[in-house]
């Protein structure tokens, strides 16, 4: 059995932020006060001041922002490193990033250079060297020069994820693998299925949510009401109105005994019991008891929410009576 992690309260409930803050990336988090944007440190003070009106979180060493009507990338400094680029961003991967200008998408480099020009009426993210477009009403994937990897010939197209990527015809889902070839047939509702991770995806057939293997065979029929993706070998599950995680065989590895749970990240999960968040352990051991907030997303929505973000680089940021700290997974 693995040693048990150990989660120390790096910076005690005590700063303020307008919204819910991002994940650490990079050491960074994105914050907001006043309704301006920055970037908090592990120690909980702003790296970079809150003067922008929009702020996504660092990849690659930068980040996508909009300031006074200017959308561009700043890096670790806040310093704009790619200036009034786009009308629309998206963050880095594998070293480019799609761009809008003109209402059409593109990919640019990290000087700011045109690699892919901008063509395309929508765009995705590079994984393993390909990235979903769209065109036409059609889409399909280019490589990183902009050649056609697979041909505009599908309605959707989602990023690759787990060596397969999720395509859609009249409504209906299959998988391709990296060669275009059509892996697993468009049989799946679109709309309610996802993607692969940890050789599993979870799609909604004949009336019923179950996951399949790479083959397409269901792999774990349906098992309660509803179900999440699996995240380091783990699944939510909910049953009798409670959650719990399944293994990738489906069998039922942390009793269904919260009244909600998130994804497993790091090696810990988000938990909700007795209107209170916490984080348990992948045995089902309470790593951080239940004291944080479990409320109102915010004041226009009816959603309660759990006031706690994933591990993310072995940090995390929990509300407590309001107030928010930063949790940090201790080394051994």
């Amino acid at each position: 059995m693995s040693e048990k992690i150990k989660v120390k309260a790096a910076v005690a409930p005590s700063l303020e932020f307008q919204y819910m803050p991002s994940v650490f990336i990079d050491g960074l988090a994105s914050a907001a006060q006043n309704d301006k944007y920055g970037f908090i440190d592990k120690t909980g003070a702003f790296a970079i001041p809150c003067v922008y009106d929009s702020a996504d979180s660092f990849r690659e060493g930068l980040a996508c922002v909009k300031k006074d009507g200017r959308c561009g990338y700043i890096d670790k400094s806040g310093a704009f490193a790619i200036p009034d680029i786009s009308e629309v961003l998206g963050w880095f991967s594998e070293g480019l990033a799609h761009v809008q200008q003109n209402g059409k998408y593109g990919f640019i480099d990290k000087t700011g250079a045109l690699a892919v020009p901008c063509v395309y009426d929508g765009a995705g993210f590079f994984v393993g060297g390909m990235a979903p477009v769209g065109k036409d009403g059609k889409c399909g994937f280019i490589d990183k020069s902009g050649n056609l990897a697979v041909p505009l010939v599908y309605d959707i197209t989602r990023d690759f994820s787990d060596g397969l990527a999720g395509v859609a015809k009249n409504g209906k889902l299959g998988f391709i693998d990296r060669s275009g070839s059509l892996a697993i047939p468009c049989i799946f509702d679109e709309d309610k299925s996802e993607s692969f991770s940890d050789g599993l995806a979870r799609v909604w057939k004949n009336g019923e949510v179950v996951f399949i293997d790479k083959t397409g065979e269901t792999a774990i029929p349906q098992i309660g009401e509803r179900a999440g993706p699996f995240r380091e070998g783990l699944a939510w599950v909910k049953k009798d109105g409670k959650r719990g995680f399944m293994d990738t065989a489906g069998n039922i590895a942390i009793p269904c005994v919260y009244d909600e749970s998130y994804v497993f990240s790091e090696g810990l999960a988000v938990a909700v019991k007795g209107g209170k968040s916490g984080y348990i352990g992948k045995t089902g051991e309470v790593i951080v008891p239940f004291e944080y907030d479990y409320d109102k997303l915010n004041e226009y929505s009816d959603l309660d929410w759990a006031f706690c973000t994933p591990f993310r680089e072995g940090l995390a940021l929990a509300r407590k009576a309001g107030k928010w700290g930063i949790l940090e997974i201790e080394k051994p």
